[in-house]
């Protein structure tokens, strides 16, 4: 009901006020716009109040033409086309009594009334296309094309009929519950091994909460499906639409790999000056150790979506991942005045500690997160 209102007044605030999105301006109306600011200028101007007569019934003329055009059609968005040509009309009816000089020599026609009988018009168009579809029903595409209709004659008339009850109805006709399961590990080979023993913190619950979160949860500006986690779900007594399944299959998170070089370094530092005041130098040398270290975790995450009715499945699809990690840091021996300003930067990075499995399940998730959400959002939009 929240998500509905905030739709509801987002389609009342874009339905005020007439703006140049919605009218229709020519060449001509822009000839006729440049006379009116020179007359205003220069009222003396004869020859251009004269012209003023002719340069508006050019203009009027065009937008009179093209209504007559629209109106020999059928589909809805013909209104909208009508509409902006009699804003444009009106536009120039205030342009002209909008000057002292020019109003004087043209009179122009007001389009107030006919805008508002063509709005009514159209209202009444939207909102019997909107009650058809939902009178159709013909799944929940046919519930969102009636929510659009519906909205379309609210704009154009604020209040019309019952629209905005009729909005809601179909909002809650079209739009979808769907609970996310939390992310599992489907591979009972990623908890053997001697390295780093620490798949049993991984938390597939706060990856389903970012997703779910990141989706819109339940309260959404723009999207047909309010998203639950499976508590969420129960505490709020929700017969869901789809069940989303994330699983983990075939992952592969290797020991690092270490690899090793070694390099002696010579350098000559000042320790102090001679009794003639010349510097004095002592050969200095270490040597140090380089130890790169690295991982290359893949995995498949397996995105199973699930119809909550008939058990069918609607998607199922497997997303490869990688997660590189690397981390080099270095030891020596030997003298450190020897070490360049590098060579200590890699000997202080020794402490940095290597990945947990955990951990680099959470990138590989992260690695192909995207597709999932954006596979989501775009199944539930074409959803029927």
């Amino acid at each position: 009901m929240r998500k509905f209102l905030i739709v509801l007044s987002v389609a009342f605030l874009f339905s005020c006020g007439t703006s140049k999105k919605n009218t229709a301006i020519y060449s001509e109306d822009r000839i006729l716009e440049e006379a009116v600011k020179n007359l205003d200028k220069n009222p003396s101007d004869t020859s251009l109040a004269n012209s003023m007569h002719t340069l508006y019934k050019g203009a009027a003329q065009n937008h009179l033409y093209n209504i007559e055009l629209y109106e020999t059609m059928t589909e809805p968005g013909r209104w909208d086309k009508i509409i902006a040509e009699y804003n444009a009309l009106q536009r120039l009816n205030t342009i002209i009594n909008h000057s002292a000089a020019a109003r004087i020599v043209v009179k122009p026609e007001s389009y107030t009334a006919k805008i508002d009988i063509v709005k009514q018009h159209a209202a009444a168009d939207n909102y019997e296309i909107g009650m058809n579809l939902m009178e159709e029903n013909n799944g929940k595409l046919s519930f969102r094309e009636a929510f659009v209709f519906l909205k379309k004659a609210n704009g154009y008339v604020p209040g019309y009929k019952d629209a905005a009850r009729q909005m809601e109805i179909a909002w809650e006709n079209g739009i979808m519950d769907i609970i996310v399961d939390p992310v599992r590990i489907d591979d009972r080979y990623a908890l053997q091994g001697d390295w780093n023993r620490t798949m049993n913190q991984f938390n597939g619950q706060l990856l389903q909460n970012d997703l779910v979160r990141d989706l819109g949860g339940d309260f959404s500006r723009n999207s047909y499906a309010r998203y639950y986690t499976n508590s969420q779900a129960r505490n709020a007594r929700i017969n869901p639409d789809w069940l989303i399944d994330l699983s983990w299959v075939q992952l592969n998170i290797p020991q690092p790999s270490v690899d090793r070089s070694t390099k002696s370094i010579n350098k000559k530092i000042e320790t102090g000056k001679d009794s003639t005041g010349r510097p004095v130098y002592q050969k200095v040398t270490a040597e140090l150790t380089i130890i790169n270290q690295k991982v290359n975790a893949t995995g498949n995450l397996e995105f199973r979506i699930t119809d909550a009715f008939n058990r069918m499945e609607v998607h199922n699809q497997r997303h490869s991942a990688r997660a590189p990690w690397d981390n080099k840091y270095a030891t020596f021996t030997g003298d450190s005045r020897a070490l360049s300003d590098v060579d200590r930067a890699l000997v202080n990075n020794k402490n940095s500690t290597e990945p947990r499995k955990d951990e680099m399940v959470h990138k590989l998730y992260q690695n192909v997160y995207s597709q999932i959400k954006n596979s989501i959002e775009r199944l539930v939009k074409t959803a029927k």
